[in-house]
């Protein structure tokens, strides 16, 4: 087979698997037909994984082969084969949710001074004139048994 590369994807498979591909840093390397009846293969390799991309006459993935050090072939379809692509590499720096980058980023907003004086000091001699009433009520009640 001919590892030329061909100028612009042919589907959009292709091409999804391509943008993927590099972007979770797979390098990606095209095995053309060599006659009319063979078909284009994608084989994207990373580290002792390698994925194989075998794609009808019209363009669309017919199937993807998964292919690891130690472990047997797997078949795939085209999210198995996007699925393959993210979970060995890994989520690239970027890639990281908005949520995630800090738990405590816009939680919060500085209270105002003028909230801080807005009730005065009444409110604190009225629960201290309920707290006092309260003991007398049960210093009283415990003095009358």
């Amino acid at each position: 087979m001919n590892d030329a590369e061909p100028a612009v994807p042919t589907s959009r498979d292709q091409a999804l698997l391509l943008e993927q591909a590099s972007l979770y840093g797979w390098r990606a390397q095209w095995q053309l037909p060599e006659h009319e009846r063979a078909t284009e293969r994608l084989l994207l390799t990373l580290r002792d994984t390698s994925l194989t991309a075998v794609f009808s006459h019209d363009g669309s993935l017919s199937f993807a082969r998964l292919t690891e050090l130690g472990t047997a072939t797997t078949e795939l379809d085209l999210s198995g084969a996007l699925a393959v692509l993210r979970d060995h590499a890994g989520a690239p720096p970027e890639d990281t949710p908005p949520g995630e980058s800090s738990t405590t980023a816009g939680i919060s907003v500085p209270e105002p001074p003028e909230l801080s004086r807005a009730w005065g000091s009444w409110p604190l001699a009225v629960v201290g004139l309920l707290v006092l009433s309260v003991v007398l009520f049960m210093i009283a009640r415990i003095a009358g048994w």
